[in-house]
């Protein structure tokens, strides 16, 4: 598989991923707003460092049982307040992407 069509796979994976994560959470934290975000919602000045862990577990799981491998997202980035991926969804599926690209 040529690397673009493995990137698109990435990408593609990561986002379902994060979709499933995001609809497990939105009945979790009874925030049925989150469960279909668009692409450019920022969902780190929505939830608290609690959610952050929580987002980070449940997508670390998911990514795990997608790839058979256990992939960390964990980073200070994640948590930076300027940098968060968490900024904006579609850069967070894309540091999903990346990580699951990077294995």
């Amino acid at each position: 598989m040529s690397s673009i069509s493995q990137s698109q796979t990435d990408l593609a994976n990561a986002e379902n991923i994060v979709r499933r994560v995001m609809a497990n959470l939105s009945v979790e934290w009874a925030r049925p707003d989150l469960a279909e975000i668009a692409l450019d919602h920022d969902l780190f000045s929505e939830i608290d460092s609690f959610s952050v862990v929580e987002l980070l577990l449940q997508t670390e799981t998911e990514v795990e049982s997608v790839t058979g491998s256990y992939i960390p997202l964990a980073s200070e980035s994640v948590l930076d307040a300027d940098k968060s991926p968490l900024r904006e969804l579609r850069r967070w599926i894309a540091y999903v992407a990346e990580a699951i690209a990077r294995g």
